[in-house]
């Protein structure tokens, strides 16, 4: 607990003026570490996922970058690395969730999206060795 409140600076003052850990304001403010973690993960995901667009933009666009199969694995790993995270933060928060009975339709499309990307990663590989061999 005091390496989740050694992460998290505001929360650390907010804990050190409600010192007593048994009242409710404390307890609020300490479990805010796994939405910090969720929004993290979350957060790289989607930066991944703009990354991977840059990328397959350019691959298309740049005549140079067209046949290269560094660019295509790069690609594909960058989809990878997104699906991974939001894998990630969703665990995170479908766990800590308070209540978990139901996480509405947005963790829903969170959980397609990222198996969208994984599937989109898959498809770049396979596309780029079935044309190449």
């Amino acid at each position: 607990m005091r390496s989740c409140l050694a992460l998290c600076p505001a929360i650390n003052i907010i804990y050190e003026t409600f010192s007593d850990p048994l009242t409710p304001q404390t307890v609020g403010y300490i479990d805010l570490c796994w939405l910090r973690a969720t929004q993290f993960f979350e957060t790289v995901g989607l930066i991944a996922i703009g990354i991977a667009a840059v990328i397959l933009f350019l691959s298309l666009v740049v005549q140079s970058l067209r046949n290269k199969k560094l660019v295509t694995i790069l690609n594909a790993l960058t989809c990878f690395v997104a699906f991974g995270t939001i894998i990630v933060g969703a665990i995170i928060y479908a766990s800590r969730s308070n209540n978990s009975s139901y996480l509405s339709w947005a963790f829903a499309l969170c959980i397609v999206g990222a198996i969208l990307e994984g599937v989109a990663g898959t498809l770049i590989l396979v596309g780029s060795f079935a044309t190449r061999s």
